[in-house]
């Protein structure tokens, strides 16, 4: 057993598939990518609405602004928001495994160390929370850098959001 995986059964209740939680984390966080992704189709039109045909030739329209980052990116982020509290949620299943599926909810309340059930119970949602949060933050980091290189300079409009 390697000691990624030592640790991630520490922090997990016995029986509990870390292989399953991984493959929803990553398929989640693709859904999320992808329904966030259509921030580039927004960006496209904007930037197209900057310019004009003149005699064959985009040209630039005078004092043209392109829409604010926070308007482009809309509803990007909502589904981020929705799996990382889904991922709190988890924190639940995780508890009421321990009735259920185990059934050691007694044997873990007599451990001496109290802490160990809440630890089990909370700590590996909360790591998945946080991987959730990153990912949403380099996506949008990504989407961010993506706008100020495709926006033309004189183009930016006063505040991002």
């Amino acid at each position: 057993m390697t000691k990624r995986n030592d640790f991630l059964s520490r922090i997990t209740p016995p029986g509990i598939s870390l292989r399953m939680h991984g493959y929803m984390l990553v398929i989640g966080n693709l859904v999320c990518l992808l329904f966030s992704s259509s921030f580039v189709g927004r960006l496209m039109d904007a930037y197209e609405a900057l310019y004009r045909f003149s005699g064959g030739k985009r040209v630039l329209i005078e004092g043209a602004v392109m829409p604010r980052f926070g308007e482009l990116l809309g509803d990007g982020s909502l589904l981020f928001f929705l799996l990382s509290a889904m991922l709190l949620l988890l924190s639940i299943h995780h508890y009421v495994y321990y009735f259920r599926e185990s059934k050691s909810i007694y044997l873990m309340k007599r451990l001496p160390k109290r802490g160990v059930i809440l630890k089990q119970v909370f700590l590996f949602p909360l790591c998945l929370f946080g991987v959730t949060l990153l990912f949403c933050f380099f996506v949008h980091g990504v989407y961010l850098a993506v706008y100020f290189l495709v926006t033309p300079d004189g183009c930016l409009p006063s505040s991002l959001f």
